[in-house]
This record gives C-alpha cells, sequence and structure tokens, in this order.
C-alpha cells in the first residue's frame, strides 16, 4: 500500500482525493439532462406535427376528390382554411426538426452524458485500485482535466473500444479490502443494479402496449383498402354510400401515417434495444453482486491466499461491463432513427 494509516483512513483519503469529481459530474449531468428533455419534445412535437400534416392533407385531398365537400367546407373550414392548416403544420414540424439539427440538441446530450458516464468511471477506477492511493502522481487529476476539455466526436470515440485488462492491483490488506468492497457494493453496484432494472422492466412495459399499434395499424390500412374498393364495386351512388367510401379511403390512406409517427417516437429512444440491452447488462451485474457479496463474507471469516485477486479483477469487471454498456448505449442513440 503507498499510503500510511488506519484502513478507514487510507480509504477516506482516496475518498477525499475523488470529491473533486463531484462537481463537474453533477454540471455535466444537468446539462445532459436539459439537452435529452429538449430532445425528447423535438422528437414527439415533430412527429405529432408532421403526422397532422399528413393527415389533414389527406383527409382534404379525399373529401375534395368525391361529392363529400361540403362537408368540410364553409364558413370555419374553407379551403383556403384548411390549405393554411396544412402548410402551418407542415412547417411547424420542419422547424421544429431543423432545429433540433443546428442547435446540434442530439449531440449535446449524448456528449454531455458521456462526459458524465466517463467522470464516475474514473473515479470508480480510482477507487478499486488500491494502489492509486494517493494520487501522488496527480494521473487523476490529469485524466480529470482531459475528460472536462475535451468535446469528443461521440459517434468515433464508440468505435474506439479499449482491450479490457483485470490485471488485479497486489493488495493483501484484508480491513482494506473489506472497506472497499462494502462501499463499493452499497454506493455503487446497488445503485446500478437498481438502475438497470426499473429501466428494463419501465421499457419493456412500454413496449408491451406501444410496439404492437405500428403493425396494426399498418395492416389495417389494407382492410380500409379492401372495404373501400368493395363499396365502389357493389353499393350505389347514395350520399350516405360516397361517404363511407371517402372515410374508408382517407383512413387507408391515413393509418400508415399515424403508424410512421409512432415508429419515429418508438425510434428516436431505440426502447426495443434498449430495453433488451439494460436487461442483459442487469443479468450480468446480479451475478457479479452475487459473488461481491459471498467474498465479503469471506472476508469476514479470514482472507485466503489469492482471494484479494480475485475480487478487485471482479470490481474491475464490473466497471468494464458498466462502460461497455455506455458504449454500447451511445452507438444506439447516434444510429437512432430520428435526427
Amino acid at each position: 500500500m503507498p499510503a500510511i494509516g488506519t484502513p478507514d483512513a487510507v480509504f477516506e483519503a482516496a475518498l477525499r482525493t475523488c470529491e473533486v469529481v463531484a462537481l463537474p459530474l453533477a454540471e455535466a449531468e444537468r446539462r445532459a439532462d436539459r439537452h435529452q428533455r429538449v430532445y425528447r419534445w423535438c422528437a414527439v412535437t415533430a412527429s405529432v406535427l408532421g403526422a397532422a400534416g399528413l393527415l389533414l392533407a389527406v383527409g382534404t385531398l379525399v373529401w375534395e376528390s368525391g361529392e363529400s365537400n361540403q362537408i368540410v367546407s364553409g364558413p370555419l373550414l374553407s379551403n383556403r382554411t384548411l390549405l393554411i392548416g396544412e402548410v402551418v403544420l407542415a412547417v411547424s414540424g420542419l422547424g421544429v426538426v431543423l432545429f433540433g439539427l443546428f442547435a446540434d440538441v442530439k449531440g449535446g446530450w449524448l456528449r454531455e452524458r458521456n462526459k458524465a458516464e466517463r467522470f464516475k468511471l474514473l473515479r470508480y477506477r480510482f477507487l478499486i485500485d488500491p494502489t492509486r492511493w494517493p494520487d501522488a502522481d496527480g494521473r487523476f487529476q490529469t485524466e480529470l482535466e482531459d475528460i472536462r476539455s475535451e468535446s469528443p466526436d461521440v459517434a468515433s470515440w464508440v468505435k474506439q473500444e479499449p482491450v479490457p485488462v483485470f490485471t488485479a492491483p497486489a493488495v493483501d490488506d484484508a480491513e482494506v479490502i473489506e472497506r472497499l468492497l462494502r462501499y463499493y457494493l452499497t454506493d455503487r453496484l446497488e445503485g446500478q443494479i437498481a438502475f438497470f432494472r426499473s429501466r428494463a422492466e419501465a421499457f419493456e412495459r412500454r413496449l408491451a402496449w406501444v410496439r404492437p399499434f405500428p403493425v396494426l395499424l399498418f395492416y389495417l390500412s389494407f382492410v380500409g383498402v379492401a372495404l373501400d374498393a368493395t363499396l365502389q364495386s357493389v353499393a350505389g351512388d347514395s350520399p350516405e354510400v360516397k361517404t363511407a367510401i371517402a372515410v374508408l379511403a382517407a383512413a387507408a390512406l391515413g393509418l400508415p401515417v399515424v403508424s410512421a409517427a409512432m415508429r419515429t417516437i418508438v425510434l428516436s429512444r431505440e426502447l426495443a434495444r434498449n430495453s433488451s440491452r439494460y436487461a442483459a447488462k442487469l443479468h450480468a451485474l446480479t451475478h457479479l453482486n452475487v459473488q461481491l457479496n459471498v467474498a465479503l463474507k469471506d472476508i469476514q471469516t479470514g482472507l485466503p491466499p489469492g482471494r484479494s485477486a480475485t475480487i478487485l479483477r471482479d470490481l474491475s469487471c464490473c466497471e468494464y461491463l458498466i462502460e461497455s454498456d455506455h458504449r454500447e448505449w451511445i452507438r444506439l442513440m447516434v444510429e437512432a432513427e430520428w435526427y
């Protein structure tokens, strides 16, 4: 051990070294949350406005092409009013998309979230390596400043996957290992597992009722086309029949628009792939959590030779899994099918 003192004093000194991460981490998380809220607002608003404009255009076209245009014409809904409505909705939806692009809302969100996660990784990687306590060479501070000052292209950053190294430091002080392990389990691993569990369950619940609708609406449009064709071929020329034909034609054209809007909103957050990603990492970290809790009990009965190396390797493995999950999330969101 490079530090001198009781195990508690040594570990507390290491925690104090890490305190400098707190402020830049909080700032990065605040900026990431703000960008995320704007990104989600843009995705939903642009999809809704665009779909509404297309539905209005479809409805107007269908009604005006038949003999039922008197239903939508008149002093309140003149053709000019409908045209203005279509233009306003279309331009507004395009404006939201352009705002998101030029304001780089998505890029800002991913960059700030990337910084926040890297601050956390820096902190815990320092803590799980007792040979780095204290930061005598200033390496921790240098890495911190590098993360604070850089503004990386996250699309390029995630392509530079590091080779994992699980070389455990030579530390056989059972009290230090126990203090570190207790802190890590409580402060890092339990919270991370709870986060993955809540996200996996929440995303799965949303997908359970959202996923079927875009496909269902798309195929319902086929039904609308079939019914429309049937009525035109076998029904008479009464105003009621013509109205029904127009309604079916509008539904057949409009349902795919609604389906596309729903798919755009879902894909803007990659709900399906993120749900499976959270579930996979939850499974792996839960397994490691069990192993580390067993190791904690072993320490209390006496630390066997070489056991500390296994514990520290498992801690490194936890951090690697968390970083790997973060990189995978960045990749998914970079490729999210919105803008």
